[in-house]
């Protein structure tokens, strides 16, 4: 006879598709087993199995395809619980203040990180995308350009939490930056130069992270985010009328 808590039916298929994830038998992009197969495999019921798969829809590692069937997204891109983090934010216990603060923590490291540790192809990447960074139509209005630097800049921090080496500081920060999307793009739009002052700062990073020097990519990243972030903050505050 099975004493197991009812609920504990759904999470023995989280809980195998995940050991699934960490023993390489599935991978970003895979489509899982159809739900007759989960069901036939752990011993559920269809319930239980439909539980578990809106369990690991909810923690943003599985999509529906119409048609096609339930994949594994990419796990570097997936956030840490980000409906959570948003509801944190928008009832006033998450300020953009802290959120600064905990990338001040991790980001600067990852720098670090990469530069000692990164392949030399995954570092020119880098670069070379900072340097294309700034490129475009001339003609692009204030809007365009506000979205497309801040799409480029989540892309670069991305890229450089990728380059540690740690699978756990991609997850971390995807959900920083998107805490900050929103408030980051509106102060471009009030105030563009701050693009070309974020632009310097992201070729000095990736030029330290090309080179090597584990320390300049530390220092550098800590001062960007330090001065962008007083920007950010300096800004958002003259919005709400806060001296």
């Amino acid at each position: 006879m099975d004493l197991r808590p009812k609920d504990s039916l759904s999470d023995r298929i989280v809980e195998g598709l995940i050991d699934r994830i960490r023993t390489n038998k599935l991978s970003s992009g895979d489509m899982l087993p159809s739900e007759r197969e989960l069901i036939k495999e752990f011993g559920v019921s269809r319930l239980a199995c439909r539980e578990a798969l809106a369990k690991m829809r909810g923690m943003g590692i599985l999509e529906a395809r119409h048609g096609k069937g339930v994949y594994l997204k990419d796990i570097e891109s997936l956030s840490v619980n980000p409906t959570v983090l948003r509801l944190l934010q928008v009832y006033g216990n998450i300020s953009n203040a802290d959120v600064l603060e905990a990338r001040l923590i991790i980001e600067p490291v990852a720098a670090g990180l990469a530069a000692r540790q990164a392949k030399q192809e995954v570092k020119d990447k880098i670069l070379n995308s900072v340097q294309s960074e700034g490129q475009g139509p001339s003609a692009l209005s204030i809007m365009e350009r506000a979205q497309r630097f801040t799409e480029a800049d989540l892309t670069f921090h991305q890229a450089v939490a990728s380059a540690s080496g740690n699978p756990v500081l991609p997850m971390l920060l995807k959900s920083m930056h998107e805490l900050l999307w929103r408030i980051r793009f509106e102060i471009l739009l009030i105030d563009p130069s701050i693009i070309h002052r974020a632009l310097a700062d992201h070729l000095k990073i990736a030029q330290a992270i090309v080179n090597g020097d584990a320390n300049e990519a530390r220092r550098s990243m800590e001062r960007h985010i330090r001065l962008r972030g007083r920007e950010l903050l300096k800004s958002e505050r003259e919005q709400k009328g806060i001296k």
